[in-house]
């Protein structure tokens, strides 16, 4: 019986849980403790926030009271990928217009 590498779908492999927060911000454009515990993604939000913080992410942030629970959201600010990409457009725009 042989096996075939090339055969293995995305679905099957992992996603990291940085992954998986960095789509829930870019998407959606926060996220919250209740929502990462509940959905069984992460118990250590504050850490990949503050990692991502240290790669030029900015986020707002604050607490929510429900009932007598203290969430705290983190809102996205500036995602360091959508300003590369918006400033090499200016850059094209640039170069382009300039001839």
């Amino acid at each position: 019986m042989s096996l075939k590498y090339n055969t293995i779908s995305r679905a099957t492999m992992k996603t990291s849980q940085r992954d998986i927060i960095q789509r829930i911000l870019r998407e959606e454009k926060k996220v919250d403790n209740f929502r990462c515990i509940d959905e069984r993604i992460t118990t250590r939000l504050s850490d990949i926030i503050f990692r991502l913080k240290k790669e030029g992410w900015e986020f707002n942030s604050h607490f929510s009271i429900i009932g007598n629970k203290k969430n705290f959201i983190y809102e996205l600010v500036t995602d360091p990928d959508w300003v590369r990409k918006q400033k090499q457009q200016e850059e094209y725009e640039y170069y382009r217009n300039k001839k």
